[in-house]
């Protein structure tokens, strides 16, 4: 038996046409459908019906039946058909559609009320609603007119008008008793401070849904506010022990156990706030308390640091002057004052505070922050109120007072990288670079992760550079050429400085390196370290000339010096790495690919060196591994003749040119792809399978086909989940559309949909029949299909680009 699916005209039906011997039900239902089609419902209804008494199990007549009574506003029973459809088959296409078509016309214009409600417009949603009761032919059924009146009482409280709303919560609890108006009723009671009725109402509303987690601690709320402590208390606990980190419950518990008098326990609960929620505490009911109750004070000094780490300073040195108000010695206030005025950029008012605190207490413990460079790494931000004064020093341009106090930040606390990267930017706005770079440099050796030092050591950099600026744009530009030409100008000008001077043949060194002229570059990198023996930057690329020219001895050399100075610069150690791996040394250059890997986890070439060292170390698995790691990352840097070199003396990485095969396919470089398929030599049973995908990846359909349909002719009835089978379906499904095969295609999303059966939440297969459909002229049914996927994803670009089409 061979089914044909097809849509009526500008509708979503679904019918099954019937081809058997002897049997006229597919000429009856096509006739309903012309009858449909030609507006005749009652008849086609008539016809849709002969042919379902005749066969309760087919669908597509009762479908037609329940469509009809649609059309003739017989809303009721066309709904109840509609969801007797799904029961038997939940994602039919046209029962679907026919509900929402139903519940748009019963719900459009409740629908269209509540989109006023979130638009502001509570005026226009309470006008909307009214219009619906007003309206004695209105298709909402009176059963639900509850929620009419339930959604105008919502509507009222949004827009602060309680007595309307009272009003309308009573008359939605007269339709039917629910916990969203008895929830309504109890808001307006509790603001207007009759907390007991409110509780009343809270407790019916919680006891029609008791999973109301906000109105369980309404009732709390209600509790405290009427002095009913110990109902309050237990509320809030139980509220607690449901989710522990609810600022709410913590706060209205702290609130409660200091009305009753339990200070220390309070004291916890408003500690527990401050960790979850600062802001929380920003109330006057909170600062009254504090105010009347001395022993609460020491929260102001937690309270404001919690406000200062979370990025809300003006808050911050709000609590802190509260704070100093009544205690305006406490060096920790004073300090926290200060930090907080100079991150709002008032550098004197800090400066006041940081000096005053440091009169009070100069040995209060450092202020350990932590961030991420760019680097990824994490670096730490040690501080006090001696430091954070130089900084609004500097700020303000009294340089003197500035590296004053960051020199007595470091006699102080040697360890520290802030105060040395402090004199750096002092030293930079002052232009002197040598000593700037020096103390930059100086920060970095302390924490060779602390960002702030590498952006000075840039800053110094860019002033050097000065008229070989164009030179460097050029070579930044990779038009190395140019480069050259223009380092080459500046160098053999005379009144140029001595950092233009040194920043030119720099930039020899390095644009001969990009050009190939190695031993050139050499000759430019060795005069500055002539001049600079630790150069570190003009090392490394003395250390690159000297690999690139395959001098790996002496690389090793430059490169351990230039990874000293550079030791995040990945590049280097991977240089570095290879230079030990060309002299044999596969230890040392798996530990330095280590190094590398950790630097820059994304990155294949680490990964290649450390799989080639463990493989020449006898550990072929562990190294072939890594090489796969390599490969999925990017194949293009495994594949070479090393590697070619590296299987021939180890037979068993044969197998890596299926993961070379597949990588390449995953980066659509199908011709590279191939080619490793090609010399796969050992058992595969995907084979077929890859080489299908790759010939589909390459618009080489025929080719596609052929291995697809091979693989596939042992696939399973069923696959949990998008896998490999499911993949296979809809390139192939493709490949045939691409083709203009459509009937072999939908046969094959058919199939792919089949294969779903049991977890039928994917919208590829319909979303392929759609665009057949549409190929075969069947504009109606190809509707239907893109909706179907729309269905189990909705925004799916390919169905959404297919109902565009349609609509041209």
């Amino acid at each position: 038996m061979q089914t044909i699916r097809y849509l009526l005209k500008s509708i979503v039906i679904l019918m099954m046409i019937h081809f058997f011997s002897g049997s006229a039900l597919g000429q009856d239902i096509e006739a309903a459908g012309k009858l449909y089609e030609a507006e005749q419902y009652n008849e086609a209804y008539i016809e849709f019906e002969n042919v379902y008494v005749k066969d309760p199990n087919d669908l597509a007549a009762l479908c037609g039946m329940a469509w009809c009574k649609f059309k003739t506003e017989k809303l009721e029973k066309a709904q109840a058909m509609f969801k007797s459809i799904l029961r038997k088959q939940p994602y039919h296409p046209g029962a679907t559609q026919g509900l929402a078509e139903v519940n748009g016309k019963i719900y459009g214009a409740f629908n269209a009320a509540w989109a006023l409600h979130y638009a502001g417009d509570y005026d226009g949603a309470v006008a909307g609603f009214q219009s619906i009761l007003d309206d004695n032919s209105r298709l909402m059924p009176e059963k639900e007119l509850w929620r009419v009146f339930l959604s105008m009482g919502q509507t009222c409280y949004k827009k602060n008008a309680p007595e309307q709303a009272n009003l309308y919560f009573k008359k939605s609890l007269d339709l039917l008793n629910n916990s969203d108006a008895h929830k309504g009723t109890g808001l307006i009671l509790f603001d207007q401070k009759e907390y007991g009725k409110a509780v009343e109402a809270f407790v019916l509303s919680l006891a029609l849904y008791p999973g109301q987690y906000d109105v369980a601690s309404l009732i709390a709320w209600c509790q405290f506010r009427n002095k009913d402590t110990e109902a309050a208390i237990t509320g809030f606990e139980k509220q607690i022990a449901i989710n522990p980190y609810i600022a709410d419950a913590h706060y209205g518990l702290g609130l409660a156990l200091n009305q009753k008098g339990e200070k220390k326990p309070a004291m916890e609960q408003f500690y527990s706030v401050i960790s979850l929620l600062p802001g929380y505490l920003l109330t006057d009911e909170f600062y009254s308390i504090v105010k009347s109750n001395k022993e609460y004070e020491p929260l102001y000094v937690d309270l404001g640091w919690a406000l200062y780490f979370s990025g809300l300073f003006k808050e911050s040195l709000f609590i802190f002057e509260k704070g100093l108000a009544s205690d305006p010695d406490n060096a920790v206030l004073l300090r926290g004052a200060g930090y907080a005025s100079y991150f709002l950029g008032d550098y004197d008012k800090a400066i006041l505070y940081c000096k005053t605190s440091l009169s009070k207490d100069d040995q209060l413990i450092e202020v350990l922050e932590a961030n991420y460079s760019v680097t990824g790494l994490m670096y730490k931000f040690y501080s006090d109120a001696r430091s954070t004064m130089a900084w609004a020093h500097f700020q303000k341009k009294e340089y003197d007072k500035a590296m004053t106090h960051f020199n007595e930040t470091i006699r102080l606390h040697p360890q520290w990288p802030d105060p040395n990267n402090g004199l750096g930017w002092i030293y930079y706005s002052q232009k002197k670079y040598n000593e700037a770079e020096k103390a930059f440099n100086a920060a970095l050796a302390l924490d060779p992760a602390y960002n702030d030092a590498y952006n000075g050591l840039t800053a110094v950099s860019k002033a050097r550079t000065g008229r070989s600026g164009d030179g460097w744009k050029y070579y930044y530009l990779s038009q190395f050429d140019k480069a050259l030409e223009e380092f080459k100008r500046i160098s053999a000008q005379k009144n140029i400085t001595l950092d233009e001077k040194q920043s030119a043949e720099r930039g020899l060194g390095w644009s001969n390196l990009k050009l190939g002229n190695h031993k050139v570059s050499e000759k430019h990198f060795n005069v500055l370290i002539k001049q600079t023996p630790k150069d570190y930057d003009a090392v490394l690329g003395l250390g690159y000339a000297q690999y690139e020219k395959k001098d790996y001895s002496n690389a090793l050399s430059s490169l351990k010096i230039a990874t000293e100075g550079f030791p995040l610069d990945v590049n280097a150690a991977i240089a570095y790495g290879w230079s030990f791996y060309h002299t044999g040394k596969f230890n040392e250059s798996l530990a330095e690919f280590k190094r590398a890997a950790s630097l820059y986890p994304n990155l294949a070439e680490p990964y290649r060196g450390i799989g080639y060292s463990l493989v020449k170390l006898g550990k072929v698995d562990e190294g072939k591994l890594n090489i796969i790691a390599a490969i999925n990352i990017f194949p293009k840097v495994v594949d070479n003749d090393v590697f070619t070199e590296l299987v021939k003396a180890e037979p068993s990485l044969k197998e890596l040119y299926i993961t070379l095969a597949w990588s390449y396919y995953n980066f659509a470089l199908y011709q590279d792809a191939l080619r490793h398929a090609e010399l796969i030599d050992v058992e595969y049973p995907d084979l077929d399978m890859l080489l299908g995908f790759i010939y589909f990846g390459n618009k080489q359909y025929n080719d596609s086909v052929k291995f697809l349909e091979k693989f596939l002719s042992g696939a399973p009835g069923t696959e949990k989940g998008y896998g490999k089978y499911s993949d296979s379906f809809y390139n192939l499904g493709w490949s045939y559309y691409y083709l203009d095969n459509y009937s072999k295609a939908l046969e094959t999303f058919e199939k792919f949909s089949r294969l779903h059966r049991d977890d039928d939440i994917f919208a590829a297969p319909y979303d392929g029949m759609g665009w057949n459909y549409m190929k075969m002229g069947n504009k109606s049914e190809a509707e239907a299909f893109f909706k179907e996927s729309l269905k189990r994803a909705p925004g799916f670009p390919s169905s959404l680009a297919g109902l565009k089409e349609l609509k041209q």
